[in-house]
């Protein structure tokens, strides 16, 4: 019985091991799908913000022209809610004719082919409807995204004219038969592209209504606004009759005041000749007689109260000034003008496109809270990052974390107080690289003076900078040279002159050592003595040999030095000096520190010079507070570092910039070369010296040295 169970127990432990583990395979897939919807939230949240910040009212219809999302913009033109999600889109309430929206759109979704339209709302906006397939990534057809721009703006000045226009019938319909020749030239006016296009329209419109033979139009010089010519725009019936005008026009320009031409010019009003023959102002009244022209009506183009062109009609019969007529002249003259105001503001507005688009600078534009809505193709250029991916962000996308936070504080108080921030950053471009650019940050006013988004204007000045640290390293470049020629001009004189007294004091020693050595009783302490003083005067003619060996470039033997024992012998070597000056010594010297490679006599001057700079730092400090501090360590870049610090009155800011100059003290003994020397020492052996003022008292000097690679 019990071999029976056994066997049943196993099967049971087997089967919850399994289950164990299917559970644990079911919580890592519950887990990954976790992550999964968590980004996909993200990508949601992204796309919300996106959709929520535009201004432009957006419907994206499945296939079926179902709803399957909408901008908060396109609620003010469908009565939208988040329950009409998955409705068909004609079933919703809007604001203009969804059937025709829905034709289109199946139209589009047969075709593939965008759609684009003009319609108008109940509440009389005008919007510019567009309609384009909706694509997936895998290039299918999943529906249309329906987009409307408004237009009103643009629509107004059509309303305007069609306004003017009832006024004027309204004005002139009793008493003329002008009226549909004043709605055909508004309507002209108002369709033209440009200015010239209209002047074209309106000269064959009134000569083809009045059975006039001759139009013509003047317009300013370009390089002179005060001169009048033949701007080549006629409309001659039949042409080849009135060749003869055509060229004495060309030959003759108007001023203001200069016949008939120039009085309209001068006076902004429409003149009417029954007689050119009879009239000295006409110039080519000759002209115009021979060719059987005997009347001439004409009148300005006012544009901001000013003439821009001068439209003239002659005609074969003596007619009478027609008030009606000049009335419409005058009328059309102002249609005229404003389509010249407008083609120059549209113009203005392409040129100032053109200017920020293909601006070699980078451009954003931000709104109040810092938010990107603009940035131009200089910008994607420099930064790599694509213009959709900047939209919507705040321009910290770019920040390289190296600009103080004060700048950016003086940045923000500057721009929302009215004004203009300059200065520099160090910015990061989307692949990681650093680049430097001078930026010119603006506000954007409203017709009410309110501050409405920020202008920022970037030049990528990264070559400059790099030019500028090219230079400032020629300039360290050359000034090291300098300090080596002088150094090894004091060098060879600083060897000539020592090396024949240090031979002697050799040698003087010796003999005493020698002599003492032979007397009964002499006292050992004092042989001790003169063999030390041999050893230093041999070691100070062996640093004068290397230094002036090191100025002139000759090879020196490389060998492993460990600073610490380096920093051991130069205490040693002052040890006297150190305690007649009563100074404590305080030591904290890592152990384990890597040999570098370097001349152990070169390296011993350093720390030796900058130790008796401390000592001689402390003269005016009371005994009590005369504590010189030597550390060694690994610095966070992997240098070996020596750092000497005393507690003298420290290094004032006018000294600090050429304290390692050669001839400069701060001491009232003493030639100004120690530093200089151990700078060129350090920098020989490819490392780094400065100074800094403790926080407390005195001053810290660092000397940074290359570990050699394992």
């Amino acid at each position: 019985m019990n071999e029976e169970v056994i066997p049943v127990n196993e099967e049971r432990q087997s089967t919850s091991e399994e289950a164990a583990t299917s559970k644990e395979e079911l919580c890592e897939v519950n887990n990954q799908l976790h992550d999964k919807l968590q980004e996909l939230e993200a990508t949601n949240d992204d796309l919300a913000n996106l959709l929520s910040s535009t201004d432009i009212a957006t419907l994206f219809l499945d296939t079926a022209l179902r709803v399957k999302r909408y901008t908060p913009a396109a609620t003010r033109l469908v009565k939208l809610t988040p329950l009409d999600i998955g409705r068909p889109f004609g079933e919703i309430a809007q604001e203009f004719d969804a059937d025709e929206l829905v034709r289109d759109a199946h139209l589009v979704l047969r075709q593939l082919v965008p759609s684009e339209t003009e319609i108008s709302t109940a509440g009389g906006k005008w919007f510019l409807r567009r309609i384009l397939p909706y694509r997936t990534k895998d290039d299918r057809i999943n529906g249309v995204v329906v987009t409307f721009i408004d237009i009103t703006e643009s629509k107004w000045t059509g309303e305007q004219l069609r306004i003017l226009n009832e006024n004027l019938e309204q004005r002139v319909a009793a008493r003329t038969g002008y009226l549909t020749l004043l709605r055909d030239l508004a309507t002209i006016a108002n369709q033209a592209h440009t200015p010239e296009e209209a002047y074209q329209a309106i000269l064959d419109q009134v000569c083809r209504h009045m059975r006039w033979p001759v139009g013509h139009v003047c317009t300013p010089r370009c390089d002179d606004e005060g001169v009048f010519f033949d701007s080549g725009l006629w409309s001659l019936h039949p042409p080849e009759r009135f060749q003869d005008l055509l060229w004495a026009s060309r030959e003759v320009t108007f001023r203001s005041g200069q016949g008939v031409v120039g009085q309209v010019i001068a006076s902004g009003e429409p003149q009417w000749l029954t007689d050119v023959s009879a009239h000295e102002l006409c110039i080519r009244s000759k002209a115009a007689e021979n060719l059987g022209l005997t009347s001439v009506f004409l009148f300005p183009v006012l544009a901001d109260k000013r003439v821009v062109a001068v439209l003239e009609f002659f005609a074969t019969q003596a007619l009478a000034p027609d008030t009606a007529l000049i009335d419409v002249g005058a009328q059309v003259g102002a249609l005229l003008g404003r389509v010249y105001e407008r083609a120059r503001a549209e113009e203005r507005l392409r040129k100032l496109s053109e200017v920020v688009e293909q601006s070699p600078n980078a451009i954003i534009i931000t709104d109040r809270a810092g938010t990107m809505e603009y940035v131009n193709p200089a910008f994607t250029q420099i930064t790599g990052y694509g213009f959709g991916e900047a939209i919507g962000k705040n321009p910290r996308l770019i920040k390289g974390n190296e600009t103080p936070l004060p700048v950016y504080k003086d940045l923000w108080r500057t721009i929302t107080r009215g004004g203009t921030w300059h200065g520099e950053f160090h910015n990061r471009k989307k692949d990681g690289t650093m680049y430097w650019d001078y930026a010119a940050i603006t506000p954007i006013h409203d017709g009410t003076g309110k501050i409405t988004h920020f202008l920022g204007i970037q030049t990528d000045i990264t070559e400059r900078k790099e030019a500028e640290e090219r230079a400032r390293q020629r300039d360290s470049e050359l000034a090291h040279m300098a300090r080596l020629n002088t150094m090894g001009e004091m060098a060879s004189l600083l060897a000539h002159e020592l090396n024949q007294p240090l031979t002697a004091i050799v040698g003087y020693t010796n003999g005493a050592a020698r002599r003492l050595r032979t007397q009964p009783g002499t006292d050992p302490e004092l042989l001790q003595v003169l063999d030390r003083t041999v050893e230093v005067a041999k070691r100070a003619a062996e640093i004068v040999a290397g230094i002036r060996k090191f100025i002139r470039k000759e090879d020196k033997a490389l060998q492993a030095v460990h600073i610490n024992a380096v920093v051991r012998e130069v205490l040693d070597l002052l040890g006297t000096e150190v305690r007649r000056s009563g100074i404590s010594v305080e030591t904290d010297l890592a152990s384990g520190l890597p040999a570098v490679e370097g001349d152990t006599i070169q390296l011993e001057q350093v720390v030796l010079n900058l130790v008796r700079n401390g000592i001689d730092a402390m003269e005016a400090v009371p005994k009590r507070l005369r504590v010189l501090s030597l550390r060694t360590l690994i610095s966070r870049g992997g240098e070996l570092e020596i750092v000497v610090r005393d507690r003298g009155k420290g290094v004032s800011p006018e000294e600090a910039p050429r304290i390692f100059d050669a001839f400069v003290t701060t001491k009232s003994h003493g030639l100004g070369l120690g530093l200089s020397i151990s700078r060129t020492i350090v920098e020989a052996h490819g490392g780094r010296i400065w100074v800094e003022n403790d926080g407390e008292q005195g001053a810290v000097f660092h000397v940074a040295l290359p570990v050699p690679s394992a």
